[in-house]
């Protein structure tokens, strides 16, 4: 992968650089922007302000693995940049065209998945403030109720029959506690997701900026891998358990039968 020097001139190696050529990937200094631009090997290389380049988005640019030269046309049968040998080889025959071309029409679909993302991470946001807001509160207070009802059962029997409630108030503080723990991981799942689609979509944007064809060629197409990301974005809430089945009348006849039981062995 070719390296970019920003530091220092690439020419004289002694004046800061100001300009950034996309093609040399090398920092000019005014002095030497001149002879840069008048030399026919570089006379038509695109050259802008070293303040206004993405120096991240080089990161992705590689030259043909096959031939080790620059990529010069864009291979629409098999979607991928190629060089010039490539040309008379391996691509011999197939349909070319240039960067210009196939980078407007990735950038229209660059477009569409921004929109696309903004709509999922828009109704993701929404369903995880629901959750935070929501749905611990509501297992909270179906748990509280159970136990109300179970407490007011047991009031209505002997002081001897204590423990059997305090086994049906913990079977209600189980659910609690293992729902709550259930929900809060998997709110902890979709905020990790929706943080990864978030800067996704932020890379996505900022690559839009990026005006030279190969440079954006190369960054868009080692994010398109990322997108199935957004395949995970939950956009439903989350279902919950329904709490054990409470029924005063079946305790109070099972709690009758206990007692019971317990009567007739001791008597």
């Amino acid at each position: 992968m070719a390296q970019t020097s920003t530091s220092k001139c690439s020419l004289c190696c002694v004046n800061n650089g100001i300009y950034f050529c996309y093609e040399c990937r090398k920092a000019l200094c005014r002095s030497c922007r001149t002879p840069h631009d008048n030399i026919p090997a570089s006379k038509h290389h695109t050259v802008k302000d070293l303040k206004s380049v993405d120096l991240t988005a080089f990161q992705h640019i590689s030259n043909c693995k096959a031939h080790n030269t620059d990529f010069l046309f864009y291979c629409t049968q098999c979607k991928h940049m190629i060089c010039g040998k490539c040309v008379t080889t391996t691509h011999k025959g197939h349909d070319f065209s240039d960067f210009d071309e196939i980078a407007d029409e990735m950038r229209k679909e660059a477009e569409i998945q921004v929109v696309q993302m903004k709509k999922k991470l828009s109704k993701s946001s929404v369903i995880i403030s629901k959750i935070e807001k929501n749905g611990l509160l509501k297992i909270e207070n179906q748990a509280k109720c159970i136990s109300k009802e179970i407490k007011l059962a047991i009031q209505e029997v002997h002081q001897a029959i204590d423990s059997i409630g305090d086994v049906k108030i913990t079977e209600v503080e189980d659910f609690e506690t293992l729902e709550k723990e259930q929900m809060k991981r998997n709110l902890a799942n979709r905020k990790q997701v929706h943080f990864r689609c978030s800067n996704l979509h932020s890379t996505l944007q900022q690559l839009l900026l990026e005006k030279h064809a190969i440079t954006f060629l190369n960054a868009y197409q080692n994010l398109k891998g990322d997108f199935m990301e957004f395949q995970d974005v939950e956009l439903e809430p989350i279902e919950l358990e329904r709490p054990p089945h409470f029924e005063t009348k079946l305790l109070v006849g099972g709690l009758i039968q206990t007692i019971t039981t317990q009567y007739e062995f001791r008597y």
